[in-house]
């Protein structure tokens, strides 16, 4: 497991919190207070008949009728991988129910050595089968574009990006959207619809330019309490690129509202932010700030004016303080 790649919160309303950790397979590991596996839905029995089934021993493939067999044909039907991901908790639906939200790496496991195709979000409920509710269904993922693909994977070029869910209402309609950075050089926000809506997906890497840049888990607030939202994010470049990477705000239909460069890295060939900003007022003043950790110059805050009123719908990484992954 990496990442810090566990959620804590309680699944299924009973009163004790549960353990979600996705682990480097296809397969997520659910626990009780106690250290119990959670069961998983009688559904995936039945190809398997060798008695009930906990989350950890139904494997996570792209089509749902692979998870429901127990195997996959290598080459043809592809499945994730969790090492990157960590999972959030949320009640997409607002029915008193968690679910379990989480990004993974898809990969065709036909080739030697495996090969990554995209990464997406997979939802699913406190019994481990796929959700849907109403018209939202999320038993099939969405589709990925043409440009899904990873532009790099090697940490020695650049460093990672960890695709972590962030979880806010960004158009102010009730319902949440679902935001993570990818190695595909973008930010995506999915709606329920399974759709990514405006200008969403954000690109990062800019055609053109000749750097590889990838982004940081976002925060998601609503800067001046119009009922829509502002994502903020870091980002960063290639290593022994000598560039440094950006702050960038978007509004909610990802649209570039405001962007500057971070400062020079002060020992080393490149400079950015990986870690989530946080927003938070540290000066005592009306106004949030949004502090950021980057990897050669420091700790770094920015004022954000006229935020006196701002309503917060993610403050930092991981969501809350305790960077649980609950929201």
């Amino acid at each position: 497991m990496y990442n810090q790649n566990v959620a804590v919160t309680d699944l299924d309303d009973n009163g004790f919190k549960e353990i979600i950790g996705p682990t480097d397979t296809h397969y997520i590991t659910a626990l009780d207070r106690n250290g119990n596996q959670l069961p998983a839905n009688a559904i995936y029995d039945v190809f398997n008949p060798v008695g009930p089934k906990v989350w950890s021993q139904v494997g996570v493939h792209v089509d749902h009728t692979v998870d429901l067999r127990g195997y996959a044909h290598c080459g043809s039907e592809h499945r994730p991988n969790f090492a990157d991901s960590a999972p959030t908790l949320t009640d997409l639906d607002d029915n008193g129910v968690m679910e379990v939200v989480v990004v993974g790496n898809v990969y065709n496991c036909g080739t030697n050595p495996y090969t990554s195709l995209y990464q997406m979000p997979f939802i699913f409920n406190p019994d481990r089968s796929r959700w849907q509710a109403g018209s939202f269904n999320w038993t099939a993922i969405p589709l990925p574009d043409g440009a899904a693909g990873p532009l790099k994977e090697d940490y020695n070029f650049i460093e990672t990006v960890e695709p972590n869910p962030v979880i806010a209402d960004l158009d102010g309609d009730g319902l949440p959207e679902i935001l993570y950075a990818s190695y595909d050089g973008r930010l995506h926000a999915y709606w329920l619809d399974k759709s990514e809506h405006g200008a969403w997906p954000y690109r990062v890497t800019k055609p053109g330019e000749g750097l590889v840049r990838f982004a940081s888990e976002p925060v998601v607030v609503d800067l001046n309490n119009n009922g829509t939202a502002e994502v903020l994010f870091a980002s960063w470049p290639q290593k022994n690129s000598y560039a440094s990477g950006k702050l960038t705000m978007l509004d909610y239909m990802g649209n570039l509202l405001y962007e500057l460069d971070l400062p020079a890295a002060v020992n080393g060939d490149w400079n950015g932010g990986l870690a989530s900003p946080t927003l938070a007022n540290i000066d005592l003043d009306p106004d949030l700030e949004l502090v950021l950790l980057s990897a050669h110059s420091g700790v770094l805050a920015y004022d954000l004016p006229e935020s006196e009123q701002a309503t917060v719908l993610w403050a930092t990484g991981r969501g809350n303080w305790l960077r649980s992954g609950a929201k």
